[in-house]
């Protein structure tokens, strides 16, 4: 069941593409979208991950990769910044798989993140402080440009308790 370079198909329990097959032991589908699904032991983390493209970073830092601590620190003025991350993320990586842990006194603030080719957050990722002095933790996928290897970032609020990323692995061709 091989698919073009990029697709996934899924077929009964069998989930293929690229060159790479997978048989779910549990796969749940609700209104055609994907609600549940895992694997046997032999089909880690790690081997899904490189079927969809994703190099899980290894080992995984034991602290945060950028803070407001951090050198170079996160800025939180109300401003537009960007993060070099071409120290971490090789050459030709088109995403990146980044955790982001905030924590703020104020309630609606935002933290938002994107690619610094598109310079719309749009499809970036945003995360909203909706209880005040309560640590929050996301991931999420976001685009780059596989060259430059930069982020865009703006945290509304200029006082943060917390504001922490970690670039946890990397999507490339």
């Amino acid at each position: 069941m091989r698919g073009k370079p990029g697709e996934i198909r899924i077929r009964g329990d069998e989930i293929g593409g690229d060159g790479a097959n997978f048989r779910s032991r549990h796969l749940e589908v609700r209104g055609g979208i994907i609600t549940r699904l895992t694997f046997p032991p032999q089909n880690s983390e790690a081997n899904l991950g490189s079927f969809m493209g994703l190099v899980v970073r290894s080992p995984v830092p034991s602290t945060w990769d950028y803070s407001l601590t951090s050198t170079p620190a996160i800025i939180t003025d109300g401003s537009t910044y960007t993060i070099d991350v071409s120290n971490i993320v090789p050459l030709g990586a088109f995403a990146i798989l980044v955790k982001v842990e905030l924590e703020d006194d104020d309630i609606g603030n935002i933290f938002q993140m994107t690619d610094n080719i598109r310079g719309s957050y749009i499809a970036g990722f945003h995360m909203y402080t909706i209880i005040s002095n309560q640590v929050i933790t996301d991931e999420q996928i976001v685009l780059i440009d596989p060259d430059k290897r930069m982020l865009k970032y703006n945290a509304t609020d200029t006082e943060w308790s917390k504001l922490n990323i970690l670039i946890k692995g990397w999507f490339i061709q």
